[in-house]
């Protein structure tokens, strides 16, 4: 139907009628969208009607030269020599006295005005002649000091839009940019969302001019409305650099004490992404992400914990520090769940260095006693409100401490730990059995090898070979001191890197290369006889949770228990499991063949 009219339309173009001549070229807008290939018919026509005064054809004109130059961009180089017409219709507009059928508060037809701003800023797109010309024009509207009026607002807005988008001057710019902060002081939300969206795409052209509106940025974070509270932290987020982000995350600090608790986890996460890509050093790294833990933990990620676990672990110096300060923040707010989460793995992992004294030029701590640390830990289990995976962590913490406090203080470790044996949740169920049985004095000579630090994750890996740490004052935290009275870890144990999704081979002992971990030794600890055990042989027994490879052994006699001790990669837990199975009676077959049945068929 559009190719059968298209004539008609042309025809009705050209009449002298300014009702229809209007109605006709709007009518040529919706045949061009709907055939395309039609738009040569029409685009001649678009010089003769720019000679039109009435403004109700020009909208409409520019509404074609729009559409045209949407479905065929070559046609910008034909438009182009019709600039200086296009300048001269603005500036008639702006010199025009008082019209009735075209006034707005004051302003001469805005929407025609702002037609001709969008046309001139598809012209003036990567082309520097274009851009040169219309210089004037923009910078004559860009200094226009009334900017109350909405009329006004909306012909400054696409003045601006314009001048980012075409090939203009630095300074030019600065004034686009300056429109858009005034607009941001505004007390309309319209007008100050739109002047966020636009300065979220200008801040890569001119960083330095939307830099200078920070406070005002940092203003609109403090709204009630929530799209210009999320806009303006977006926008701020582009802002954030190593020169400022100690200022803008301590303002950010400020701002989520007060916020609500929808926009608090918005406020965390930008918190914890400006300080992980630019922080300034490791410890004010972790100061700041412990401080975000501490008011608003609950809504954190844990990728965020885990990724200051990994930034901890990469940097030994810190780790007194950040035992220290989370032990503090923890005693003060217990309601944070990200901040338990951290400050039990951080107690578990570094609970000793509690006991010493420690001091720096940000934190003075006084040694803390172990009823203190049993203490909090107890009443964060014992909390009916505490969530499993709390409970989870809290169990390994104890489990850790079991070798790093003194002896007398085992008893209350077993206590707390059997006491969520009865906990309607299954895995922490099986945690507190595991470990319980780990609590047994027979293994007391394996538990501290059991037990012995986590090794570092590749990722905590590439951090300590890429940032240096930043040395305490008094040396107190150095890499001696993570665990006393051990010597260094071993790269060979049995509790593997909860943040690694591929599973480690058996690693073989320092002090005899030739001999394996075995886990399943207890099987056999109180079997008799001198025949030579068969070589061991690898058997996957947890394939689906990506467990590490369990070797097997035989013997000439059956055992009333087995223990495995099982190295389970979880985002919730850091432990090694242990499990006490019974034995059947005696095998009537092969040992071997017998025992691994059994596990196959358990598991």
């Amino acid at each position: 139907m559009c190719r059968e009219m298209y004539q008609d339309i042309q025809k009705l173009i050209a009449s002298t009628n300014l009702f229809l001549k209007k109605k006709a070229t709007l009518a040529a807008v919706r045949i061009i969208r709907k055939v395309p290939d039609m738009v040569d018919e029409f685009a001649k026509l678009v010089e003769s009607l720019l000679q039109e005064r009435n403004h109700g054809v020009q909208l409409a004109t520019f509404a074609l030269m729009r559409e045209i130059l949407q479905v065929d961009s070559s046609y910008k180089t034909k438009f182009r020599k019709l600039i200086p017409n296009l300048i001269k219709a603005h500036k008639q507009l702006l010199s025009g006295g008082y019209t009735p059928d075209y006034d707005i508060s004051g302003v001469l037809d805005p929407f025609l005005q702002v037609s001709i701003l969008h046309v001139l800023r598809l012209l003036g797109e990567q082309d520097a002649d274009a851009s040169e010309e219309m210089y004037d024009l923009l910078t004559q509207l860009a200094s226009n000091p009334d900017s109350g009026k909405t009329a006004t607002n909306a012909i400054l807005y696409e003045c601006a839009r314009t001048i980012v988008s075409v090939e203009s001057s630095a300074a030019l710019k600065t004034l686009g940019i300056n429109i858009l902060g005034k607009f941001l002081a505004n007390k309309d939300n319209n007008t100050r969302y739109v002047a966020l969206e636009l300065l979220k795409k200008v801040v890569s052209l001119d960083y330095d001019a939307v830099q200078r509106h920070k406070a005002t940025i940092l203003d609109c974070v403090r709204e009630k409305d929530i799209s210009i509270k999320k806009g303006a932290l977006d926008l701020l987020s582009q802002l954030v650099n190593k020169g400022n982000v100690r200022s803008i995350v301590k303002e950010i600090l400020n701002i989520i004490i007060v916020a609500n608790p929808e926009f608090q986890a918005d406020l965390a996460a930008t918190i914890c992404w400006a300080t992980e890509k630019y922080a300034p050093n490791v410890r004010w790294q972790i100061d700041a992400t412990i401080k975000v833990l501490t008011l608003a933990g609950s809504y954190v990620k844990d990728e965020h914990v885990y990724n200051l676990i990994h930034v901890i672990t990469a940097s030994p110096s810190q780790c007194a520090h950040s035992v220290h300060s989370a032990y503090l923040a923890l005693k003060e707010n217990l309601k944070q769940e990200g901040l338990v989460l951290f400050a039990m793995w951080m107690i578990g992992e570094f609970g000793h260095l509690l006991r010493k004294p420690y001091s720096d030029n940000t934190l003075n701590a006084d040694p803390v006693q172990p009823d203190e640390i049993l203490g909090i830990i107890e009443t964060i289990i014992k909390n009916p409100k505490t969530s499993s995976k709390i409970r989870d962590y809290a169990l390994t913490a104890l489990i850790k401490l079991s070798v790093k406090l003194p002896g007398e203080f085992l008893e209350r470790i077993n206590e707390l730990i059997v006491s969520q044996m009865n906990w309607p949740v299954s895995e922490v169920q099986q945690r507190s059995l595991e470990y319980a049985a780990l609590m047994d004095a027979k293994f007391k000579d394996k538990r501290r090898q059991i037990l012995e630090p986590i090794p570092l994750s590749r990722k905590a890996e590439e951090l300590a070979r890429g940032k240096t740490s930043e040395d305490s004052s008094d040396g107190v935290g150095d890499v001696g001191d993570i665990m006393p009275d051990q010597g260094e870890a071993k790269p060979g144990t049995d509790i593997i890197d909860i943040f690694n999704n591929e599973p480690e081979p058996v690693i073989e002992r320092k002090d005899n290369p030739k001999a394996t971990i075995d886990i399943l030794d207890e099987v056999f600890s109180s079997m008799g006889g001198n025949e030579e055990p068969a070589p061991a042989a690898s058997i996957d027994l947890f394939e689906d949770q990506k467990s590490t490879p369990l070797p097997a052994q035989t013997a000439s006699a059956p055992s009333s228990n087995v223990l495995l001790l099982h190295t389970r990669r979880s985002s919730t837990c850091l432990a090694t499991t242990v499990f006490l199975l019974p034995l059947p009676p005696p095998p009537s077959k092969c040992p071997k063949c017998e025992l691994k049945d059994l596990l196959m068929r358990i598991c």
